[in-house]
């Protein structure tokens, strides 16, 4: 499920930020907005989540996050990008924000042999919800996954039943 909107930053972000304890606060971190930063961000958030158990699904879904932000957003050329994680008990939610683009993260159908394009698919299959806020100044693209210790040891149920078709961000 996507989520749209028009302000920066979404009102699930702040009441998740407001309502953080000492278990749940929130961990973040300003990149390079450079191509070699997304094993940096992969490595953020596998260890921001090692006390909560295997986040295999938020390491691979922040680090498409980041390759869009990279690739599609002023982040890209020259800028920066921040990873903010919010680990609740009913829900780990990951945020990306960026330098910002005039066009929006939308799930376009990639042909099979396309190399690319497929970050916001297995966004869509594996997040319980996504969504984004923002501008051509700045973008906030977040999604909620189950807390990783309450995750299946298998595939992600999300996967199952879900069109398998492929996504391109432009």
């Amino acid at each position: 499920m996507t989520i749209e909107g028009t302000d920066f930053v979404p009102p699930e972000l702040a009441v998740l930020l407001a309502g953080a304890t000492q278990d749940t606060r929130p961990r973040r971190r300003v990149f390079p907005g450079d191509p070699g930063q997304v094993a940096h961000a992969r490595r953020f958030v596998r260890r921001a989540l090692a006390a909560h158990g295997p986040a295999e699904d938020a390491v691979l879904l922040a680090s498409e996050l980041v390759t869009n932000a990279i690739q599609h957003t002023a982040s890209g050329q020259g800028g920066t990008f921040e990873i903010v994680i919010w680990p609740g008990p009913d829900a780990v939610r990951v945020a990306v924000f960026d330098a910002g683009s005039p066009s929006v993260p939308t799930l376009v159908p990639a042909g099979r042999l396309d190399a690319t394009g497929r970050g916001l698919a297995l966004v869509e299959a594996l997040a319980r919800q996504w969504g984004h806020q923002g501008n051509q100044r700045g973008r906030a693209v977040w999604f909620d996954i189950p807390p990783p210790a309450s995750a299946p040891a298998t595939a992600s149920p999300a996967i199952q039943g879900r069109n398998d078709g492929a996504a391109n961000v432009q």
